[in-house]
């Protein structure tokens, strides 16, 4: 069985992946746009030649991949005529609307829009140079013989919608005949796929463990999760994100307008900032009264402060601070007990990338001028004691907030690869596709065919080494 035969699922061309129709659709790069564009022509060069693992056709028809996207992951366009807002080669010269929700009691403006699939590639000299995003990954798991779908999803809302939109993805699979589905997630998408696994679509105002998701999935792939958050959104909602000289689409109120953003703000113990005197300061950034006092995100600009409107947007960053809170709580909590399970999960993770982990805080300042990023930025105190802004990781997420939480290591059977790699690569660089490509038909299958030794990832708690992806 094909992506063809699956009921719901519209035909596709050889090579083609599935989409799922009519529903949230991709990932967010983790450097600059510019950086980006170099690193996807060399990871497009790269690799080795070996013989890829093969799936038994009996076996293929009855498996289903699902890839799940994270920030910036899917291709966005208006409602009202079908314009694409996010993303093309063009706009990263500059152009385009800010991609603000259109929330009007918060005295936001911005065009409706909807998921219209995954970011697949990006044309940037149509018939002679394209930029391909999730096509590698996905066209990797077609070689093997699999069915890949792809949950496309509107990025920039609750992560409860696509939560659900993944439950009926699984079930509406298992309707169709698959029996055996296996998760590949990416950066934000590995946070649904994990509440999925342990919680269900249970609201997390009052979940309970269940691990209700995991009961329908053979197999999971977690690639550069962002556990404890992320301090480059804090940033972006500081100052906003360039999309290379771009800076109207993600200004610092589109990104701080978004519920996503504030689910992968810094978490836990990654929430931590430098005082002048060098020490930390915990908690800041998690406090929505500090978001007031300091003029943060949606209070920065002197309109958002006008009567009523600045109570609503302070209630609004209350609201999703807490909700965000709330669902990494969740995912962090002691298992309730339960029977360990063989299913296998493999943990991919980044290293060797100077990531950001913190900033300097001026309690004096308000808005951009009370948080620095940049170690230059760093006043003489600072930088005598020691401090940093940066962790290593991949560039985006530190290699402690990519850690699994303790209840799924105590669930599953983990395996951990760590690769000297940048975000974006955890899904393109092409010995880790292989990689992951080879754990997923294993799990998918009794019968591994393959001709010669791949690498096998080392189980955590094995010994596991660091591997160098060459990019």
């Amino acid at each position: 069985m094909n992506e063809a035969s699956l009921k719901g699922l519209p035909p596709r061309r050889p090579g083609e992946s599935a989409a799922l129709p009519d529903g949230p659709r991709w990932y967010g790069m983790g450097c600059q746009w510019r950086c980006g564009l170099l690193l996807l022509v060399v990871l497009a060069a790269d690799g080795c030649a070996r013989d890829i693992p093969q799936v038994e056709p009996e076996t293929a028809t009855r498996s289903a991949v699902i890839l799940i996207p994270g920030y910036y992951g899917t291709r966005l366009i208006r409602i009202a005529d079908g314009k694409l807002l996010w993303l093309s080669a063009g706009q990263a010269f500059g152009g385009g609307e800010p991609l603000t929700l259109p929330l009007a009691d918060l005295g936001l403006e911005g065009s409706r829009l909807r998921p219209d699939g995954i970011l697949r590639r990006i044309s940037v000299l149509p018939g002679l140079y394209d930029i391909e995003a999730y096509d590698t990954i996905l066209n990797t798991f077609h070689e093997a013989g699999l069915t890949a779908v792809a949950l496309d999803y509107d990025w920039r809302g609750d992560l409860m919608v696509p939560v659900a939109r993944l439950h009926d993805a699984i079930t509406g699979l298992q309707r169709a005949g698959i029996e055996r589905i296996a998760l590949v997630a990416h950066s934000m998408g590995g946070l649904i796929a994990s509440y999925y696994l342990r919680y269900g679509v249970q609201d997390p105002d009052s979940a309970v463990e269940t691990w209700a998701g995991a009961a329908r999935v053979t197999a999971t792939v977690l690639a550069g999760v962002p556990f404890g958050g992320s301090m480059t959104t804090f940033r972006n909602m500081t100052y906003g994100r360039p999309i290379g000289f771009n800076k109207t689409l993600l200004n610092f109120e589109a990104v701080s307008s978004f519920p996503a953003s504030y689910y992968i703000l810094p978490y836990a113990d990654s929430d931590r900032l430098l005082a002048e005197d060098g020490t930390e300061r915990r908690g800041l950034i998690g406090d929505s009264r500090n978001w007031s006092r300091y003029r943060w995100g949606l209070l920065r600009e002197k309109g958002a402060r006008a009567p009523g409107i600045a109570d609503r947007r302070w209630a609004y960053i209350d609201t999703w601070l807490k909700r965000a809170r709330r669902f990494h709580d969740l995912l962090q909590a002691p298992s309730i007990g339960g029977q360990p399970t063989t299913a296998p999960l493999l943990s991919v993770a980044g290293r060797g990338q100077a990531t950001l982990a913190s900033g300097y805080f001026d309690e004096g300042q308000t808005g951009p001028a009370s948080i620095r990023f940049n170690e230059d930025a760093l006043p003489s105190s600072v930088r005598e004691r020691g401090a940093s802004v940066s962790q290593d990781g991949d560039g985006t997420v530190t290699a402690a907030s990519s850690a699994v939480p303790a209840a799924f290591l105590e669930r599953f059977a983990v395996t951990r690869r760590i690769y000297e790699a940048e975000h974006s690569a955890l899904v393109s660089d092409r010995e880790i596709r292989r990689d992951i490509r080879e754990f997923v038909a294993t799990a998918l299958t009794s019968e591994h065919a393959c001709t010669g030794t791949p690498r096998r990832p080392a189980a955590l708690g094995q010994g596991a080494e660091p591997i160098t992806a060459r990019h």
